[in-house]
C-alpha cells in the first residue's frame, strides 16, 4: 500500500487522477460481484393473491423482465398423470389438452414409483423420468401445478405409499411418527431439489406455479404440526411458488 501511494504521489495530477478512478473502479466492480455472489437470490411467487382471493401472475416477457406487472389469471387446469401415459404418448396428450382451451397441467407424484425400495429412488428413465415430463409441459408453453405429497390418493396403490414402511410395527403415516416423518424426509431431499429447479420463476426451464403440501388431509386427521413439518421440508428445498392443500371441507390447518 506504501509502495502504491509513493507510485501515485510521484505522478502528475491528471495522471494521478485517472489511476486513481481505476483503482476506485476495480474496487467497486469487485464489491458488486461480492454481493451479488455472497447475497441470497429471492425468488418471487409466480400467482398471486390480493385480500378479495383475485388471482394474478407474474408472467416473464420482454416488457416484464423484472416481473412487476401483474396480470390477471385464470388456472384453467386439467390432470395428466405422467406414471399413467407411457412417456412417447405425453407430448400428444400434452398439445391435446392445450388445444382444448387448458393452461395448465397438474399431476401427482407417487411416492411409490420412485422409491419402491427404502434408499432405490428411480427418477431417470421410463415412466419415472420426471424430468422429462417436465421439460415437456415447459416446451408446450403450459403451466404445472405438481402434487408430490407422500399420500396422493389418486387411486393408486395405498395412496402412493410405500409398501416398505410397514416393516416399522409402529409405523403411523400421515402423522409425526419419527420413523415416517425420517422416510419422507430422505424421499424429499431427492425429489424436492428435482422439482425446485422446474419452477416457473427460475425462468430456465421451470412451468411449476404451484405446489400441493397433503391431499385432503382434512377428512383424514387434524395433526397441523405434521402439515407445518411438511410445509418446513418444502421450504428448506427451496419450493418457493405458491403452496396449497386439498380439502373436502371448509377447513384450514395450516398457517402459510
Amino acid at each position: 500500500m506504501k509502495l502504491w501511494s509513493r507510485r501515485i504521489n510521484r505522478m502528475s495530477y491528471h495522471r494521478r487522477f485517472f489511476v486513481i478512478c481505476g483503482y476506485l473502479t476495480i474496487l467497486g466492480i469487485s464489491i458488486y460481484f461480492l454481493k451479488a455472489f455472497v447475497s441470497p437470490v429471492v425468488y418471487l411467487s409466480t400467482l398471486v393473491l390480493d385480500n378479495e382471493r383475485h388471482l394474478f401472475i407474474r408472467p416473464f416477457n420482454d416488457k416484464n423482465r423484472n416481473r412487476e406487472h401483474l396480470l390477471p389469471f385464470r388456472i384453467l387446469s386439467g390432470s395428466l398423470h405422467y406414471f399413467r401415459v407411457l412417456p412417447q404418448s405425453w407430448s400428444d396428450r400434452i398439445k391435446k389438452m392445450k388445444a382444448a382451451g387448458l393452461n395448465t397441467i397438474e399431476t401427482y407424484v407417487p411416492w411409490n414409483l420412485h422409491e419402491p425400495q427404502r434408499g432405490n429412488y428411480q427418477f431417470g428413465e421410463g415412466l419415472t423420468d420426471l424430468v422429462s415430463f417436465l421439460k415437456l409441459i415447459y416446451e408446450h408453453e403450459m403451466f404445472t401445478i405438481i402434487r408430490p405429497s407422500g399420500y396422493i390418493c389418486a387411486e393408486w396403490d395405498w395412496g402412493g405409499l410405500p409398501s416398505w414402511l410397514l416393516r416399522d410395527e409402529t409405523m403411523r403415516v400421515r402423522s409425526i411418527h419419527p420413523g415416517f416423518l425420517e422416510a419422507l424426509q430422505n424421499y424429499y431431499s431427492r425429489l424436492l431439489p428435482i422439482l425446485a429447479e422446474y419452477q416457473y420463476n427460475r425462468h430456465g426451464a421451470g412451468s411449476i406455479i404451484a405446489f400441493q403440501i397433503e391431499n385432503e388431509y382434512g377428512s383424514y386427521g387434524n395433526d397441523a404440526n405434521y402439515l407445518e413439518a411438511l410445509h418446513e421440508m418444502y421450504i428448506k428445498y427451496g419450493l418457493n411458488e405458491i403452496l396449497l392443500t386439498s380439502e373436502d371441507r371448509n377447513i384450514c390447518l395450516l398457517a402459510v
